[in-house]
């Protein structure tokens, strides 16, 4: 039997690699839903949103199950918006989005985790969750390879968001997905 001769390979072209447009953001955690079949997700990680430094003030993202809402805060970018988040009682995280290669992203449904990964420059086709968004995002701070808030007032945030989504009796559709 006669062994094929291998043809050489191609040389990869190099990737372009596209910068950030922004140098910090903040992941949002609520706990809360007007969508029924959302109900399965971990309390407190039922929607995630995005808020998103421009250097002049804040920029939201909040990808609803209706629309897509892009709202200019008119915050100044020195405004502590995390800590008024918290006092809202949701989990926030803060980080700085990556520089991504210029080539198509993962597939993936238009959800709002999908919508949060996009904008920080995250290619992780296992993140389809709030909850894992969070874990991703945590790890990755902890790694140091992107700044992340994980001091005792974002876990005290969670927990406070949590209890706050089992005694609520009304249902706020503000943040629903």
């Amino acid at each position: 039997m006669r062994r094929r001769a291998r043809t050489p390979r191609p040389r990869r072209r190099p990737v372009d690699v596209a910068q950030p447009l922004y140098a910090r953001a903040l992941v949002v955690f609520s706990g809360r839903t007007g969508v029924a079949w959302l109900r399965w997700l971990r309390p407190g990680f039922r929607h995630c949103f995005v808020a998103l430094d421009d250097g002049i003030e804040w920029l939201t993202v909040d990808p609803l199950l209706h629309r897509l809402e892009v709202r200019a805060s008119g915050l100044a970018s020195d405004f502590d918006l995390a800590r008024e988040y918290r006092r809202m009682g949701l989990t926030v995280l803060e980080v700085a989005p990556a520089a991504v290669a210029m080539r198509a992203a993962p597939l993936g449904f238009f959800t709002c985790v999908e919508t949060a990964k996009r904008l920080l420059g995250i290619r992780a086709w296992h993140v389809v969750t709030p909850w894992q968004l969070y874990r991703f995002l945590r790890r990755r701070a902890a790694a140091g390879t992107c700044s992340g808030d994980t001091g005792s007032r974002e876990l005290e945030a969670g927990e406070s968001a949590r209890h706050e989504n089992k005694t609520r009796k009304s249902v706020d559709t503000d943040f629903g997905s």
